[in-house]
Order: C-alpha cells, then structure tokens, then sequence
C-alpha cells in the first residue's frame, strides 16, 4: 500500500514554503517537514499567483481531500510565537463535541502542533501568523 500525507502534514509543507520565501526570499520545491511521530517527509510544493501550496496525496488510502491544493500564507511578527489561523476552504467549528472550540477554525490540535513545531525551528525566534486555506469550486 502507498502512503500519502495527512492534510495537516499538506498545510504544513505549504505553510513551509511560505515562511522560506518570507525569510529569505528563495521559492523551494520540495518542503522538508518533520511528522508528529519524528519522521522527516519531503513533500513537493508549488507557488501561484504569489501563494504557496502543496497538493494533498492520499496515498492508496484516498478521501475527498485527495489532489486538493492547500494553501498558506505566512505573515513574519516578533512574537516568537507561531498562530495558524484559517481562511476560505476552512470549517468553522459551530457545535461542541470536536476537539477544537465552537467559533474556532477547524483546524485540530495535532496539525497545528506540528506546523507550530516545524516553523518554529525554521523561524529562530521570530513569529508569525499562518493562514491555511483550501479553495474549492464550492468554497
């Protein structure tokens, strides 16, 4: 069976790339990015229209996120911390009973821990903000 990515490991290498081109300006190819269980992935990523984005690759285990372009966009602060918020694509939580809060994106914990965690080594220090967004034909 070939394994694919998660869409959180997807945003992750989008979000990546973005930060990169923020930093220093280089456009990258292929996003180096560590899984939450330590592994390190090379995932391809690509620029359009001046936003980054990786292509979900569901492996031989596919959904319906598979072959969806996930974007990211990376805004440079001095917070020292890393936010990652959602844009058009992205759920909003409406109901209790998932484990992000209601009125929040629908982003779950262990995504956004491993974003968090993958920028926060490449930044040194600095912060930013992290928009991750997935635009269909109906969002």
């Amino acid at each position: 069976m070939r394994n694919g990515y998660t869409t959180g490991a997807t945003a992750c290498a989008a979000a990546w790339a973005s930060c990169v081109f923020k930093l220093s300006n280089r456009i990258i190819e292929t996003a180096d990015i560590f899984l939450p269980d330590g592994t390190l992935v090379h995932i391809p990523v690509h620029r359009d229209i001046g936003f980054f984005y990786a292509v979900k690759d569901g492996g031989d285990d596919i959904d319906v996120t598979h072959g969806m372009r996930i974007y990211a966009d990376c805004e440079l602060n001095d917070t020292g911390t890393v936010e990652v918020t959602g844009g058009k694509g992205i759920g909003l939580v409406t109901k209790k009973g998932l484990q992000v809060p209601v009125g929040r994106y629908a982003i779950n914990p262990a995504p956004e821990k491993m974003i968090k965690e993958n920028l926060a080594k490449l930044l040194g220090g600095k912060g930013a903000k992290v928009t991750i967004w997935a635009p269909t034909a109906s969002a």
